[in-house]
């Protein structure tokens, strides 16, 4: 890799973030264009292109939308050069990577718990035999895990 890439590695979901690639001192001149591609982590750890149309240039903005919250993601930088003589083709080479994971604007939080009976008796006065269900109204709480202890 020939640089690195600066921007916010946890990008508030909605909001658009600048990124930059740096390229490091060692190439010599021989500018190229760069391509920004982006990959997914899967569940079962593989990354997964979801570039549709590279970004080019050495610097772009990305928007996170609420489905990517807490997900993670890899962004990739390709240099483009051009052969130095005519005739050689193209070289493209991985110039920077760069892990990102978008968060929330909003607070998680519970916002309020209800008790119910399934026997449809008083939840106040109910006996060990009784089912009680728990129903959680949460704010921002997208796949988090809630225990509750009675």
């Amino acid at each position: 890799m020939t640089g690195t890439i600066i921007g916010n590695q946890n990008p508030m979901v909605g909001k658009a973030y600048p990124y930059e690639i740096q390229p490091s001192g060692l190439s010599f001149g021989l500018k190229g264009e760069y391509e920004w591609h982006l990959y997914k982590k899967q569940k079962n750890g593989i990354w997964k292109d979801i570039t549709s149309q590279p970004k080019k240039g050495e610097k772009v903005t990305y928007r996170f939308g609420e489905i990517g919250l807490g997900i993670e993601f890899q962004m990739k930088v390709y240099e483009t050069k051009k052969g130095i003589f005519p005739g050689l083709p193209a070289t493209k080479e991985l110039a920077a990577t760069f892990i990102l994971i978008p968060t929330s604007n909003k607070v998680p939080k519970i916002d309020k718990v209800i008790l119910f009976n399934r026997g449809g008796k008083d939840v106040n006065k109910a006996s060990y035999r009784d089912t009680l269900i728990a129903q959680a109204h949460c704010i921002a709480m997208f796949n988090k895990e809630i225990e509750f202890h009675l």
